[in-house]
């Protein structure tokens, strides 16, 4: 999670509030709802604030697909797929275990990109939009069960 506070408010200058900005899927606008979300792991943080890109990350596996926060079995393949709006001319980085594993630009549209990797048991993947000033967006991670 991001968030910000601000202790300036006669200070405009700063306009720090609302960066970083963390999107949250909910099934509804109520508290319980959003915790609910906060929970299932559907998160991503907005590095710059809430202007800032959006993304829909997901696994697919023999097993059906599974949301960002989620976990998929161990055994066979994943193939991670992210579609990308608002972030044309960055850079969407695969992240593997924590390492960079590859990148790709991010086009005008949010075609969906995808990665295809095994998945071995206690492995997580996600995802990193960045540009030449840094992040502008990090996404939760898909987990694969198990332990190494």
């Amino acid at each position: 999670m991001g968030g910000s506070d601000e202790h300036t408010v006669a200070d405009d200058a700063d306009r720090q509030l609302g960066r970083p900005a963390t999107v949250v899927w909910a099934s509804a606008l109520s508290e319980a709802a959003l915790v609910e979300g906060l929970k299932s792991g559907r998160v991503y943080v907005r590095v710059r604030g809430p202007d800032g890109p959006r993304i829909e990350f997901y696994a697919e596996h023999a097993t059906g697909r599974v949301d960002m926060g989620g976990t998929v079995p161990a055994g066979g393949s994943v193939r991670l797929v992210a579609a990308v709006s608002g972030a044309e001319g960055q850079t969407l980085q695969w992240v593997v275990d924590g390492a960079v594993a590859a990148e790709v630009a991010v086009p005008a549209s949010p075609l969906p990109l995808t990665f295809e990797q095994p998945a071995l048991a206690g492995r997580w993947f996600s995802v990193v939009v960045r540009d030449a000033r840094g992040p502008s967006l990090l996404a939760n991670a898909i987990a694969v069960a198990g332990t190494r």
